[in-house]
Formats: C-alpha cells, structure tokens, sequence
C-alpha cells in the first residue's frame, strides 16, 4: 500500500529546489542521494500549484537537488479530509510538532531531531540560503576588532595645532558630499555658518537660551574612502575628549588603537594620521560629541563616500546614551566606547543614535510618567521612548531612504511602578504602552525589524518586583507585534546577563562589580564591551527581510 502526497511549491522554495531538479525519498537511516528509484522529478513550473509522489507508510527522508536531507512520516491511512493526499510541509510539520512555526524553524526543528543521521551543515545552508525572504542578522556582520599593524599606520597622535608637513593643505568640510553619514543627523553649530562645524542632533534633546532651541550633540560617526598617505581629523574640543578610527586593511575594517585615543584640550584638536604609502582605504571615524570641522589632506588626495552598510536606529535609556559613554572617576571608560561602540565593533554596522537618558517607556527622564505628545520641562527636555517627538526624530532613520535593518529598544529600570501605580508595576500597562512605540515605529516603517531588549539587571533586580514584571509586558509586546523579530533578555530571572551587586569601588566578589563604573550604576569600559557583545550575540538570529537587509527596499 502506497500513501498519496502532495509537494507545494513552499518546500521547494525553501531548499531551493529548481525545475528539473529530482526530489529523491528514502527510508529514514538510508542516504536518500543514493537512491535511483523513488523519486520525482520538479516540473518546470511550480507557481501553478503542486504535484505529486506515491510513498509507502513509515519512516522516510527526502532529498532536494543533492542538498537537502529532511526527516518527515509517511502515514499508513489516507487523510480523511480533500481528496485524501496529504502535502510533503503538513507530514514535515506533523513530524517535528510544531505546527504553528514558520518553514524556516520546520526544517531547522526537523534537522535538529533526528537521532544518528548524518544530516550536517548542508542544510542549515540551504536554509540560509533559501529565498524565505528573511535572513538572520548575523549574517550580515562584519566584526571590527582586529588592530591595524603601525607598518600600515606609521603615525596617530593627536596634535594641537595645524599640521605643518603638507605640500598643498586642502580641507573635505562636514557638509561635503564626499562623506558617508548614514545614521547622522549633522548641523552646523552655527545656523548659516557651517565654517564653523557641526554636531551630531540625532536624540532630540536640546536646551534653549530665550527663545532658541540648542540642540544637544551626539557622537559623530563618518565614513569615507581615502585615496592618500596623510589626513588629519580636525574638530574643536572641550577638554577631555576621545575618538577611534577604524581602516581598511586587507579586505577588514582594523582599530587604529586598541582603544580609544584620549586627549585633553580646549580649542582646535587633531587627529594626525600617516600611512607608509598612498592606498585607497575605507576610512571610519568615531569622535565625540564635538565640534566636527574638516578632513584635512594634500589637494592631490582623493576622498569620497563610502558604500552603505546595514543600518540600525537605536533607543532607550542612558545603557544607549548617545552623547557618549564617559563615566568620570572610574578605572576606564572612554565618551566613544560605550555598548553601542561595542555593538559597532562586532557587527561593522553603521547606528543612528537616539536614546535619552534617564528616560524608559513610561519615564521622561524626571523621574515620572510623561506624556507621549510633549516634553519634559527640565533641562534637556526629554521625553519617553514613544513620545511624539522622539518618534520625529526615530523617523529620521526609518523608511525607504534611510532603509534600516532594525530598530533596537533598550531598557530599562528607570520604568519601575511607572508602569502600574507608581509603586507597584502593571504587566498589563508595560505591554499596552510598548506596542504604542511599536506601532508608532512600524507606521513610519513598515520593512524594519524591531528589537526589544530587557531591563537592565542591575542590582539583582531580575527575580522578582517591578522591573520583572515589565520585563514580561515588553516581552509580550515584542512577541505580539507583526514586526517584532525578538526579544533579547537581559533580566532573565533564570540567566541574568549579570548576577550580584556593587561597583568597581566597593569590596565585592559579584559580577557586577567588574562591570559598574564609579556612579555605581553605568558600565565601564569592561561592562559596555561585555553588554553590547551580549546584545550582538543575542540578536544575531533574529531575522530581517530579505531585500531591506540588501538595501533594495
């Protein structure tokens, strides 16, 4: 006795199985590749629908094109419903229980369950490589962490007067065309005078002097390729400051420094870099939340944008802080190494820097609930994640222009009983006013993934009260919403990224007490790295769409 089944054009999508391409099925235990006879071939046009293959009752795998084992059960009565076949996905599904779950999770679970196959990474290729119209994050990765040899970069120091060993000085100001700004929202610090430089106004936050606005900076983040053997980083500064630049050296973006270069100066500063030899490089520079003057470089030099790489917007709370990372007072911590650093570092991605610190979904950064059309009154006027004006400037970065892969939240523990009645936090009111950010960022995007990632776990503040109870309303919503991709759970009461209490001052033995600086609740340079690598980690199989990942749409 045979069993009727049905193979749709869904499977064959997901292995990549062309027309003309043979589907070979085999007992389970025998390589289905080996097998000469029952099989069938794909006709060559599957768009209209299905064919299908007469299977006996049992165990069996099936073999797409030479590429794809994948284990499925052949029942021994037809289906009582239809025309009694049953369809190749519906038996795969049946096989691995979870019938809910998307083709990509069906054959990865599928993969995953069998006992004593030989079934290796051919599959998990396939899968990769399938046009599912999704891929993981990770895959676009493009680590920065390697350090760049001093053959290559012979001098980077920091001068405090214009360098004097040019031929012919040109400058590349800000506001040229020949830099690459993704993620940047770049203004001239005087309106009408760009001479002067500009700042990076991507957070939204700004102080005002009567009745102007002054918009608070961010950390600036250019890119460019540089055909030349000299260049210097012109900004004014403001006593201390630091900046990283990154290279391109043998095909990989390499760290100038092994850590940020520190300096401390107020007036016009230099970065001075000097290469053994002119070459064409893609050239990335960090700098603080400074004045951003010039690329300065011989007039025969060549400087012009660099391609495009995957953008995310980030948001949340000061764990995000966009003006910089600098923790005064503790063993080491720089502006331009904070978790978002650390996040650039593993993953080569360009960011747009929009949290506000002391905020949280519910907190405006006063310590109280704030409203989501207007902003706080103190000094900074800031407002919560979801706020109208937050969301403006969100909106900077989203779309088919700036084609982002993903949207990151973060936090946080500045939510607490805001959530609920004050005290005590509501489940219920974190879900409701996290799916408000939600839609607010999927109506003026609807291709980008959004990420939410937990509550901080400071202070051991994972197992029980208020911020573990909003950790379960930002995780329903994040699960709820058509574009949520994941959720990254950093105050999982179970494996909390970080157990214990303290800081790097105090006499403690826990894990956070390496990773806080001296205010006793931000990380220091140790912490950020830690963080932003967990968050990459985490994140990296969260799935994108297909074409925003390519920047096609």
């Amino acid at each position: 006795m045979t069993t009727l089944i049905t193979i749709k054009d869904t499977l064959l999508n997901i292995a990549g199985a062309a027309a003309g391409e043979r589907l070979r099925f085999a007992p389970r235990g025998i390589s289905a590749s080996t097998m000469s006879t029952n099989y069938v071939d794909v006709p060559s046009d599957t768009s209209t629908g299905a064919f299908t293959a007469q299977l006996q009752p049992g165990q069996a795998m099936v073999s797409i094109g030479h590429r794809t084992s994948i284990p499925f059960t052949v029942p021994s009565t037809p289906k009582t419903s239809g025309d009694g076949s049953y369809t190749l996905w519906e038996l795969i599904q049946a096989n691995v229980q979870i019938p809910a779950a998307t083709p990509a999770q069906v054959i990865q679970q599928a993969v995953a369950s069998q006992v004593g196959s030989a079934v290796t990474d051919q599959v998990s290729e396939a899968i990769e490589e399938a046009d599912l119209g999704q891929v993981p994050l990770r895959t676009l990765y493009r680590p920065m962490t390697d350090i760049i040899s001093s053959s290559v970069l012979t001098t980077d120091q920091y001068l405090f007067a214009a360098p004097s060993d040019y031929t012919n000085l040109w400058g590349t100001r800000w506001d040229s065309a020949n830099y690459n700004t993704q993620g940047q929202n770049l203004i001239p610090v005087t309106a009408g005078t760009p001479a002067s430089g500009c700042i990076n106004d991507s957070s939204g936050r700004y102080t005002t002097s009567g009745s102007s606005k002054i918009p608070f900076g961010s950390v600036i983040d250019i890119e460019f390729i540089f055909t030349g053997d000299k260049l210097d980083i012109m900004m004014q500064t403001f006593g201390y400051f630091d900046s990283q630049v990154y290279i391109e050296d043998e095909g990989r973006m390499k760290k100038a420094k092994p850590l940020p270069l520190a300096g401390n100066y107020s007036g016009y500063s230099y970065r001075s870099l000097r290469f053994a030899e002119i070459a064409t490089r893609r050239i990335r520079v960090v700098m603080p939340a400074v004045y951003f003057v010039q690329i300065m470089h011989e007039r025969s030099a060549i400087l012009a944008p660099s391609p495009d790489r995957p953008l995310i917007v980030t948001t949340g709370d000061s764990y995000f802080e966009s003006c910089g990372a600098y923790n005064s007072g503790s063993a080491r911590s720089f502006v331009t190494y904070g978790m978002i650093d650390a996040l650039i570092e593993a993953t080569g991605f360009a960011v747009a820097r929009c949290a506000q610190g002391g905020t949280g979904y519910f907190n405006d950064g006063t310590g109280a609930a704030g409203s989501l059309t207007a902003v706080a009154s103190n000094t900074a006027h800031t407002s919560p994640f979801g706020s109208a004006p937050r969301v403006a400037y969100y909106g900077k970065f989203l779309g088919s222009v700036a084609k982002p892969v993903a949207v990151l939240v973060n936090g946080t523990c500045n939510d607490g009983g805001l959530s609920g009645d004050g005290t005590n936090a509501s489940q219920a009111g974190m879900q409701t006013r996290v799916t408000a950010l939600l839609n607010a960022i999927a109506a003026r995007d609807p291709k980008v993934g959004i990420v939410a990632i937990g509550p901080e776990p400071i202070n051991d503040s994972y197992g029980s009260g208020a911020h573990a109870t909003n950790r379960l309303g930002i995780q329903a919503a994040i699960a709820a919403h058509a574009q949520g991709i994941g959720f990254a759970d950093a105050n999982n009461p179970t494996t909390p990224w970080w157990t214990g209490t303290g800081y790097e001052k105090s006499v403690s033995t826990s894990q956070q007490a390496q990773m806080v600086g001296a205010d006793q609740i931000h990380p220091n340079w140790f912490g950020h790295k830690y963080y932003g690598s967990r968050i990459a980690a985490a994140i990296g199989d969260f799935r994108v769409p297909k074409d925003r990942a390519e920047r096609a749409a």
